[in-house]
């Protein structure tokens, strides 16, 4: 039972069990009453906060909430009707509630780790002003532990690659990693997400320890560093922000362009065997392969990705062609030729290292066909050390040619094919004149002679240096 009395003129007071009541003040009854929560919900953390939805049917500026430990969510009800006696409390304080129902931020202490709880979890209750009833979230996924980023490291593997990694103490949310310029950091942590300014960028989903990529795209002898970030699902974020490797620099273009090696084969007319298998020559990124074809009828087609230096394509019979391609980061393993049902194809194939990525050959050459044939090299004046000339011939018969005089180039007969079914047929690849290394004066090469006599041809190129 409550108490009644009197205090002051007309006004009555009852104090019951858990409120009071005011019956009149001469101005009219009322019922001071605590507020009620209705519905009660928590959203997912983001970062150290946790939203929580609500109703409430007033406002409330100092609503009590406990973060505590239960089972679940039948444990929960009974750690509130205990008034969490016997229970893990992690955190209270009050809250600010309105009818308004703007979400309430709750700050969650730093150290939590839902994973770290073997069979509880975590839940929010909170209690109006004046009221003994509390009302409680479900359970609650929380995180307060930060990734912590270390080693992290950048090395060149080319001119235009490089490997990178960092390691993380969480294996989850979202790593980015970018490589910029030395000189040029990212701005800002939404400069390094978006990849705003970087030479290369990505980002996804680590593994706890080490994480490993390689980066493509770069610029050679420029100067780098790799930079990461890390946040987790729920938004914790590395300590100290974004992190970097120390600085590294990328292969420099080389001033010797060099032969890294050559194949051949026949190319049957039809029934497949059209692949030539280039992977034993070691290719790597930005090496340049050159492909001679030679066909006793009509029927040579330029491979995809390759372009053409120089070709007889429906011109005439036999055909020749000289095409190039460069590799890109996975060079090729294979060239398949295309088929033409009819005669079979010479193809010899031969590629370069350290060749100017932007002017990577240049066609100098002439045709020379029916009788001694001579591909003239004194045509083309290299002006600088270590310049490359090549010479790609076709032959239609047996001979086999010769070299002219001279001593300032090394002749390389690199690859031959033959067609298998006109022994005489044939393709020359890689037949190489290189100035001496430490020359700085243009020469004038002797000519380079192919004696043949029948249908042939001859194509020069020069190959330069950066």
């Amino acid at each position: 039972m409550g108490s009644w009395f009197l205090k002051g003129k007309n006004t009555f007071f009852g104090r019951g069990r858990d409120q009071l009541v005011v019956l009149g003040n001469g101005g009219g009854a009322g019922i001071v009453a605590p507020a009620v929560i209705s519905s009660l919900s928590a959203g997912t953390q983001t970062a150290g906060d946790v939203a929580v939805s609500y109703a409430i049917d007033k406002d409330d500026s100092a609503v009590q909430y406990r973060l505590f430990e239960a089972a679940d969510a039948t444990d929960a009800a009974a750690a509130a009707a205990a008034n969490f006696s016997g229970y893990t409390v992690n955190d209270s304080g009050t809250v600010a509630l309105t009818v308004s129902g703007s979400p309430a931020n709750i700050t969650i202490v730093s150290g939590l780790d839902s994973d770290a709880l073997v069979s509880l979890d975590y839940f929010l209750a909170f209690r109006p002003a004046g009221s003994t009833v509390w009302s409680i979230t479900g359970a609650i996924d929380l995180d307060t532990t930060d990734p912590v980023l270390s080693l992290a490291t950048g090395t060149q593997t080319g001119q235009t690659t490089a490997n990178i990694s960092v390691s993380t103490t969480e294996g989850q949310g979202t790593l980015w990693r970018a490589v910029y310029p030395a000189a040029s950091p990212p701005a800002d942590i939404a400069a390094l997400k978006a990849g705003t300014g970087a030479a290369w960028s990505g980002n996804g989903t680590p593994t706890a320890g080490v994480n490993a990529f390689s980066a493509t795209g770069l610029t050679a002898g420029t100067e780098y560093r790799a930079w990461f970030l890390q946040e987790d699902e729920q938004g914790n974020q590395n300590p100290s922000g974004m992190v970097s490797s120390a600085t590294f620099t990328t292969a420099s273009v080389s001033s010797t362009p060099s032969h890294v090696g050559s194949t051949g084969m026949s190319v049957p007319a039809s029934g497949g065997g059209n692949s030539l298998d280039i992977s034993g020559l070691g290719l790597q990124e930005d090496d340049w392969v050159f492909l001679v074809l030679v066909n006793d009828g009509d029927g040579i087609t330029i491979p995809s990705g390759f372009v053409s230096v120089y070709d007889e394509i429906g011109l005439s019979t036999p055909q020749y062609a000289v095409c190039a391609k460069q590799m890109g980061a996975t060079p090729d393993t294979s060239i398949t030729i295309a088929q033409n049902g009819t005669t079979a194809i010479a193809a010899a194939a031969s590629a370069y290292r350290d060749l100017d990525g932007t002017t990577p050959y240049q066609y100098i050459g002439r045709v020379n066909r029916n009788g001694n044939a001579v591909v003239a090299f004194n045509e083309v004046t290299p002006n600088s050390a270590d310049d490359i000339i090549l010479c790609f011939a076709g032959l239609d018969d047996a001979s086999t040619g010769n070299q002219g005089a001279g001593t300032d180039y090394t002749l390389v007969i690199a690859q031959n094919a033959t067609t298998g079914t006109n022994p005489g047929q044939r393709a020359s690849s890689a037949i190489l004149h290189k100035i001496p290394a430490g020359s700085t004066t243009a020469q004038t090469p002797p000519d380079f002679e192919f004696n043949f006599s029948d249908d042939n041809f001859g194509v020069t190129v020069l190959l330069r240096a950066v």
